[in-house]
């Protein structure tokens, strides 16, 4: 069962607010009021509220009182606030996710306090875990040498809790990207406010209104909401680590709703649909050279400016910078070009066809193995080398051999365990699908490892030696999990490892 709360400490999300990791994020209450860090107040090491005297403005209000951080809503009763005077001058009740419970928050003066929930930035925070935790973590880790006779099973059992624990985190990002995608669109259609000499309001605690508000049942039936998500996953993730920023970018700069309605006006067939994106969105990019001495070269260049100048007459994009694109210590496979050649394609097949029913539907089928599941799933994201850079991997360098692929079976793997199964599980999780979740899980227990990485290599060496080799996915993962969060200097006695040998 997939974990509902990710193991962020409180004590975390604490220290985040004192060094103000929060004050330039866009922060809004539950029910969507402007929250504006004025000041974040003094961290209180005694008994009562966690900051005091702190000075937020919500909603155009601006308020001085106490700030109170739980990970769950319901750990303001658990912990009996509620009938604590001290905590009657709290203004804000900050948690990290409310797991969609509708759990009321008042005071023992009876006001309802309003609530930030942090989930909207919740890889935010685990990055920023994940990179405090980095300089911790051990080269050789505690129980090296000393875990050889651990249990096959319970080592497995734990790796596959910590698998999904990383998975959860997946399906949250991308829940994330739901509710941004949504406040981004409704922002749009309304005209905002103009006030002008406008004389800031002061209020007192009690004062402060507060409603609930979520991901609509109109929003998530929305499949174009779906699709976005998909399709600005695929490309964040044909980005590697060093173009990932940039891909997604170029993903929301055009976004799929547009080339939707765009290509609907057009009499393209799929191929030329696949050479029209490559052209505009290589010039969206700004990867296309002003000039050049070769004629193939030459001829690519006034196509891309020919399908550039027709699609943005219709809808403005504004280009990216040319220097922001990483080509430097990357195998030529993974050059930005070549990504976006692939990428390409499979936009141009989501573009003509329904390919969230269709994963869908291959996921549900309880008629073929996962194994078959894995094989097509695959197809649908492997793209051959043809065309202008089957013979180059960037303008004025060509390749001393064909590219065979632009997108091979490893990038089509990475792009269904981290986009495509999150996603769906996400999916399941909201339209309640137990069959799809399900299905989806099984799929996910028995799919391959992926290439081994430096750490994979060491938890193999060093944790799991000869009795368990990491031959999954599921396996790898939550060896990063544990090593990433657990083989630090002062939690390796939260590992089950750990506590099972006596560390």
């Amino acid at each position: 069962m997939l974990k509902e709360s990710l193991h962020i400490p409180e004590s975390f999300l604490r220290r985040l607010w004192e060094e103000k990791f929060f004050t330039e994020l866009p922060l809004a209450t539950l029910d969507n009021q402007r929250i504006e860090i004025l000041h974040c107040g003094i961290h209180n090491t005694d008994a009562g509220p966690d900051f005091l005297k702190a000075k937020l403005r919500i909603g155009g209000v601006t308020y001085v009182g106490d700030i109170e951080f739980h990970l769950q809503p319901e750990d303001w009763k658990n912990h009996r606030h509620d009938n604590d005077p001290r905590y009657n001058s709290i203004i804000l009740h900050v948690i990290l996710t409310d797991n969609g419970k509708k759990i009321n928050t008042r005071t023992q003066s009876f006001r309802e306090l309003p609530v930030l929930s942090l989930e909207n930035f919740l890889h935010k925070i685990w990055e920023a875990f994940e990179k405090s935790n980095a300089h911790n973590t051990l080269k050789i880790i505690r129980c090296a040498g000393k875990n050889d006779g651990c249990d096959e099973k319970l080592l497995r059992q734990w790796l596959d809790k910590l698998a999904l624990e990383r998975m959860e985190f997946k399906i949250r990002r991308y829940a994330e990207r739901m509710k941004s995608i949504v406040a981004k669109n409704t922002f749009a259609v309304h005209e905002p406010l103009n006030i002008y000499n406008e004389v800031e309001d002061e209020g007192r605690p009690e004062e402060i209104p507060h409603l609930h508000s979520a991901l609509t049942k109109q929003d998530i039936r929305d499949k174009m909401l779906w699709v976005t998500v998909l399709y600005e996953g695929i490309f964040e993730a044909l980005g590697y680590s060093k173009n990932q920023e940039n891909f997604l970018q170029l993903a929301q700069r055009v976004s799929f709703s547009s080339l939707k309605t765009f290509f609907s006006l057009q009499k393209y067939s799929l191929e030329e649909k696949e050479q029209f994106i490559e052209y505009f969105f290589l010039a969206a990019a700004n990867l296309i050279p002003a000039k050049t001495r070769d004629d193939d070269e030459w001829n690519y260049i006034e196509q891309s400016s020919k399908a550039w100048k027709k699609y943005s007459a219709v809808f403005p994009v504004e280009k990216m910078e040319t220097a922001s694109w990483q080509f430097f210590r990357l195998h030529p496979e993974n050059f930005p070009t070549i990504r976006i050649a692939g990428g390409s394609r499979i936009l141009a097949r989501f573009l003509g066809n329904d390919y969230l029913k269709k994963i869908t539907e291959i996921l549900k089928s309880t008629s073929v193995s996962a194994k078959e599941k894995q094989k097509r799933l695959e197809e649908i994201f492997i793209v051959e080398g043809r065309g202008f850079f089957e013979t180059r991997y960037r303008f004025g360098a060509e390749s001393s051999k064909r590219i065979k692929t632009f997108i091979g079976k490893d990038r089509a793997r990475d792009i269904i365990f981290n986009v495509v199964f999150p996603v769906l599980l996400l999916y399941a999780r909201l339209f309640k699908d137990t069959a799809l979740r399900n299905e989806t899980l099984k799929v996910i227990a028995a799919f391959p490892s992926s290439a081994e990485n430096t750490i994979t290599r060491k938890m193999q060496e060093q944790l799991c030696t000869n009795t368990l080799p990491l031959a999954s996915s599921m396996l790898q993962q939550g060896a990063i999990q544990l090593y990433k969060f657990y083989c630090t200097q002062d939690r390796c006695k939260e590992c089950v490892i750990g506590k099972t040998i006596g560390l």
